[in-house]
């Protein structure tokens, strides 16, 4: 997969878009994991040590990633520019994981699934505002059914949740993860998909370097499997899903990029059903047909806007 994204990165026009599909496919599987696997670790691990660790593992990955595949000396970077960078840091990687994997202590991975999904509505209405995106009457109706959709999907693979402080956390987590997207497109025609991914997250590893010492104290007591589950985050969710992500982003709008994020719902359920013999209900299956119908109007409207 990563061998794909670089050769992603490579292609200009046409060419760049004919893996469009299957990376954006590839970050939404991966994304759709986290929930689960950041539900089981936060037993073991505490939220900011939890997302340490991740973001060092994918912040190392994507060092190395972007080395390999550089054929120019790394750019001189403002001042500015590096303010700009670790606003991307702190909201995107410092900010909404923190946020998140403290709001997943008391919150099911469905209902935070539920709240985090919200994350387009918000990204629409920034960039709108602040990007000059105008999103059609229908693309609004997409949105709105979409989001139906996947609160349908995720309210019956949970008994409900109720709006205490963890569920507060992960809405604010989406809310700085729609600023982190609205952000990220106006950097990328600056520093293109590859470079702001790994400048962007390192300057949110090093945020998040604060947790050191804590995190160094719970790797002598956390148990083997919570630690391996982490260290697939960083891998998986983080390092391979927001380089997939930031090209994707760089090839649509961010208000059509977003939409496609109600699919993470409906992955994990179908995971769940695979892997944990979880088979989805009457309201699973009809919220899955309803956000798969609100995305394509979502995106036929932005296709069609395009012409």
């Amino acid at each position: 997969m990563i061998t794909l994204i670089r050769a992603s990165f490579a292609e200009r026009g046409s060419l760049g878009t004919r893996f469009l599909p299957l990376v954006l496919g590839v970050a939404l599987l991966l994304w759709s994991t986290a929930f689960v696997g950041i539900r089981y670790a936060v037993r073991h691990y505490p939220p900011g040590s939890l997302a340490l660790l991740r973001f060092l593992v994918a912040s190392a990955l994507l060092a190395g990633f972007g080395v390999a595949t550089s054929k120019e000396k790394p750019r001189r970077v403002s001042f500015r520019e590096w303010g700009n960078l670790f606003v991307l840091g702190g909201t995107g990687i410092f900010g909404y994981h923190v946020a998140l994997n403290y709001g997943e202590k008391t919150v099911s991975a469905g209902a935070a699934s539920l709240l985090v999904n919200t994350t387009p509505l918000f990204t629409v209405l920034l960039a709108a505002l602040f990007l000059r995106e105008r999103l059609p009457a229908r693309g609004i109706l997409g949105t709105a059914i979409a989001f139906a959709g996947a609160a349908m999907v995720s309210l019956d693979t949970t008994d409900g949740f109720a709006l205490d402080r963890g569920a507060l956390l992960v809405l604010f987590a989406a809310v700085l993860q729609a600023i982190y997207f609205a952000l990220q497109k106006s950097l990328l025609s600056r520093f293109g998909a590859l470079e702001l991914t790994v400048r962007s997250t390192w300057c949110g590893t090093i945020l998040l370097a604060a947790f050191l010492p804590e995190l160094l104290a719970t790797l002598r007591t956390a148990p083997i499997p919570s630690t391996l589950v982490v260290l697939f985050l960083g891998v998986g969710p983080s390092a391979v899903a927001y380089l997939a992500w930031a090209y994707a982003v760089s090839k649509m709008s961010v208000s059509e990029a977003v939409g496609y994020l109600y699919l993470v719902p409906i992955l994990a359920l179908v995971l769940g059903w695979l892997l944990l013999d979880e088979a989805p209900r009457f309201l699973a299956l009809a919220g899955g047909a309803t956000t798969l119908g609100g995305v394509a109007l979502v995106r036929h409207t932005n296709a069609v806007t395009r012409r």
